[in-house]
């Protein structure tokens, strides 16, 4: 999954910071699922938020895999999120 990540960030804007659980247990399938949601999320960062880092957390809490892509740019916040639009 690390490899992926370096993929997506290898011209090194916005730096990433990679942190993945290591008793985390991907099948291939929840690998494929993991990179995709990576993959949206830096690309939001890339193209709404102009951080200069991010950072990519892969883990799991009660059973349930989670991921959090975080960075230091501009953007809602998750308190007070905007309803989608039609």
């Amino acid at each position: 999954m690390r490899r992926y990540i370096e993929f997506l960030t290898a011209d090194g804007v916005p730096e990433v910071d990679v942190e993945i659980d290591p008793a985390i247990l991907l099948v291939p399938g929840e690998q494929i699922e993991v990179f995709r949601i990576v993959q949206e999320g830096l690309a939001n960062v890339r193209k709404h938020a102009g951080a200069q880092r991010a950072e990519v957390w892969i883990g799991q809490r009660l059973g349930r895999r989670i991921v959090r892509v975080s960075d230091d740019g501009v953007g809602s916040r998750a308190e007070n999120p905007q309803p989608a639009r039609d």
